[in-house]
């Protein structure tokens, strides 16, 4: 009888072990699995949809750079002032003219805007160097006067080679852009102050 009860002793030690241990085994099973659904997708995710995005943006903005560059398209500028002027006018009038050259020679487009300029009566274009006067090429602008201080874009607009005069009259776009990389080419615009000019400036 006492043997018995020392098995039966024995038998729930035994048995105790193996569930003790058991719960043991589950808890570090489920906490060995939990690391794994806790891990940084999701802030992994938009570091690499940002990387794309930027690179996009960049990819785009270069290749608008791009097209514009090589529209094959040529500018020049003159800024405009009585100082280059012959002979140097004293005025605050100012003034800044630009052309673009279409890429086929087949038309100029360009802009005057002048600034504190009384009573602009005509704006040409002139062969000739700086320092020295020429003769003329085309007229900008060419009325109706005006009686006040204008401040703005004066004229806007194109033209063509059958337009040109003086030098260049009966030749094409391209030799007046060639004229204008000697340095011969110059603008300026008469007042009635200063008829023959106020301002003036170099296209470059």
């Amino acid at each position: 009888m006492a043997a018995i009860v020392v098995l039966l002793a024995a038998g729930a030690v035994v048995v105790g072990f193996i569930l003790l241990g058991g719960n043991k085994a589950t808890d570090s099973t489920s906490t060995s699995s939990s690391p794994p659904s806790s891990a940084p997708t999701s802030s992994t995710e938009p570091a690499t949809s940002s990387s794309t995005t930027s690179t996009s943006v960049s990819v785009s903005s270069t290749t608008s750079a791009t097209e514009g560059a090589g529209n094959g398209a040529s500018v020049f500028s003159a800024s405009l002032s009585g100082q280059n002027e012959t002979p140097v006018v004293i005025t605050s009038a100012s003034g800044s003219f630009t052309l673009s050259v279409a890429a086929d020679g087949s038309s100029v487009h360009y802009r005057l805007s002048v600034s504190d300029t009384s009573k602009i009566t005509l704006a040409r274009l002139h062969q000739g160097k700086a320092g020295k006067s020429g003769t003329t090429i085309l007229t900008i602008y060419g009325g109706p006067p005006r009686s006040d201080v204008f401040s703005g874009v004066l004229t806007e607009g194109s033209f063509s080679a059958a337009q040109l005069l003086g030098p260049l009259r009966g030749k094409t776009i391209a030799d007046f852009v060639a004229m204008i990389n000697t340095g011969s080419v110059y603008l300026n615009v008469g007042t009635s102050g200063h008829p023959s000019g106020e301002i003036r400036g170099q296209l470059k």
